[in-house]
C-alpha cells in the first residue's frame, strides 16, 4: 500500500508540475451545503447517505456549532467512538 501512495504522490507532483492537475481547497463554511455532491455519485436506495448529509448540513445534533473542517473531523472522529451508556 505504501508503495502505491508514493506511486500516486510521484504521478500528481507530475501532473501539477506540466499543470495537468491543480490543487483546490474549500472552506467549511461554505461548502457544508454542497457535501451531498461528494456522494452524488454513490448508490442510495435506502437513503441512508441523502440522510446523514442532510444532517450534517442543516447542523443537527452533532454537528451544530461545527464552523470548519477540523471541528467536522473532531466531531466525525467522536461519534466513530462508543458512546457511554446512560444509566
Amino acid at each position: 500500500m505504501r508503495n502505491h501512495t508514493l506511486i500516486l504522490k510521484t504521478l500528481n507532483d507530475k501532473r501539477k508540475k506540466n499543470h495537468k492537475a491543480f490543487t483546490y481547497k474549500f472552506t467549511y463554511d461554505k461548502s457544508q451545503d454542497k457535501l451531498d455532491l461528494l456522494l452524488a455519485n454513490e448508490d442510495d436506495s435506502t437513503g441512508t447517505l441523502e440522510s446523514c448529509v442532510n444532517y450534517v448540513i442543516n447542523g443537527e445534533g452533532y454537528f451544530a456549532g461545527v464552523n470548519n473542517w477540523k471541528d467536522f473531523q473532531d466531531k466525525l472522529m467522536s461519534i466513530q467512538k462508543p458512546l457511554p451508556m446512560e444509566v
